[in-house]
């Protein structure tokens, strides 16, 4: 076995590990992380597809998953695309979800076991989705935004949304994942030049279109999917 591979395997158990004392049962783990690991194949599907030769995903305890390849993006619409297929090849799971509890009894475990997958797709790929560095939405954000918007809003934003994101974590008592999020605004904060922006291939006035269409429509579904979980993290369901 590779170094590699027996890394990832042990990350893989650490994960589940965490996951496992956090939701207190291992059904509810793995229901986890194969979501998670649905998603993330998401990603390198559209890593391979785009013609990206070394493309791997690893579990990271403690933060989620991350795929990545040896080579960069070379287009805004490459990196739009390879963002939305996470999310997007995720609604292939939440539909056979769906599928599999209509046709279960109501009520039953399985039931139950179904419901909560269908919880979990949709909040784990609507929080992915939205304009946080460095989640999905923040790419889709810098891909839209490039060669259209002023030079540094998209940046401004994400600065902005991730101060956000380390207040509400810190209220809930998601200390890991404020400081997270607070190492990832002083990252931007001291990024300045987005040299590789000028470079890549702009989106086109369609291609803007379609993206977002697709990013409204796969964030409105998996955000109807998992608004139980979103409202209970916020604290919307309060407002009630």
């Amino acid at each position: 076995m590779r170094q590699e591979t027996r890394n990832d395997l042990i990350l893989a158990a650490l994960f589940f590990a965490v996951v496992m004392m956090w939701t207190g049962s291992w059904e509810l783990a793995l229901i986890f992380m194969f979501a998670l690991g649905w998603h993330e194949y998401g990603h390198v599907l559209a890593f391979r597809h785009a013609g990206h030769k070394r493309v791997r995903w690893r579990f990271i305890p403690f933060l989620g998953a991350v795929a990545w390849s040896g080579a960069p993006t070379r287009s805004q619409v490459e990196r739009l695309y390879i963002a939305l297929m996470g999310p997007g090849f995720s609604l292939i799971l939440l539909v056979l979800c769906l599928l599999a509890r209509a046709m279960v009894p109501v009520g039953s475990w399985e039931g139950w076991l179904l419901s909560y997958a269908i919880l979990t797709i949709g909040m784990l790929n609507a929080v992915n989705l939205l304009p946080l560095w460095p989640l999905d939405g923040s790419h889709v954000l810098r891909a839209m935004l490039a060669g259209w918007a002023p030079p540094g809003l998209a940046r401004n934003i994400l600065i902005a949304s991730g101060g956000l994101l380390v207040i509400l974590a810190a209220v809930k008592g998601l200390f890991v994942i404020s400081i997270f999020a607070s190492l990832q605004v002083m990252a931007l904060i001291r990024f300045e030049a987005e040299a590789d922006e000028a470079a890549m291939r702009l989106l086109t006035p369609r291609e803007r279109w379609l993206g977002a269409v697709a990013y409204f429509t796969t964030l409105g579904a998996h955000g109807l999917a998992g608004w139980p979980f979103i409202a209970s993290f916020t604290g919307l369901d309060s407002l009630s």
